[in-house]
């Protein structure tokens, strides 16, 4: 730790720190997007190094989701990205809120748990790997919208089941009403 405060750092964490540094000023002059894939490009690489790479690299990957989102599509794709993953977190913690009261649903908690779980080692350890564009966390996104679909689902039959019970007519689901030709 030592070596880390006083700036003496291996080339491996100086690549990061100056790949960092390229992502953060792309980002101050494309603020709204719009340098897509230029953090690869050589040349522009090298406009916006603060320092030559270790070992004359000739450019770095940001190893970071987060800057290489800053880099390729600015502020406003971190944004939406963040917003992204924030909405996903939250409709997984309403699914488990939500299931309590519908003992019928309970095996949706085990699901949402270990999908939350993913998300947030993604949102975690992309901090220090560049993979915010591998397909996981998007299977792990459509997972979400799946168990978010299930649970109303159970909550609809759970619905009808009561009103069922209540006015003593047996609880019957409606037909699936077919789409217009």
């Amino acid at each position: 730790m030592g070596n880390f405060l006083s700036g003496n750092l291996d080339s491996s964490a100086d690549m990061r720190f100056t790949s960092w540094t390229v992502a953060w000023r792309l980002s101050q002059d494309y603020p709204m997007g719009g340098s897509f894939d230029a953090v690869p490009n050589v040349d522009v690489y090298k406009r916006y190094q603060p320092r030559p790479l270790p070992e004359d690299a000739p450019s770095s990957g940001p190893h970071s989701i987060y800057f290489q989102l800053l880099g390729d599509q600015g502020f406003v794709g971190v944004a939406l990205f963040l917003i992204l993953m924030g909405s996903c977190l939250w409709t997984l913690a309403r699914i488990r809120r939500g299931v309590r009261k519908i003992p019928e649903a309970h095996w949706l908690i085990p699901y949402s748990q270990m999908i939350e779980t993913a998300i947030l080692a993604f949102m975690v350890s992309g901090a220090f790997l560049g993979v915010v564009y591998l397909d996981v966390i998007y299977e792990m996104i459509g997972i979400a919208v799946i168990l978010k679909m299930l649970y109303r689902k159970e909550r609809r039959e759970f619905a009808l089941r009561r009103v069922g019970e209540e006015s003593g007519l047996p609880a019957q689901l409606p037909e699936e009403v077919a789409a217009p030709a």
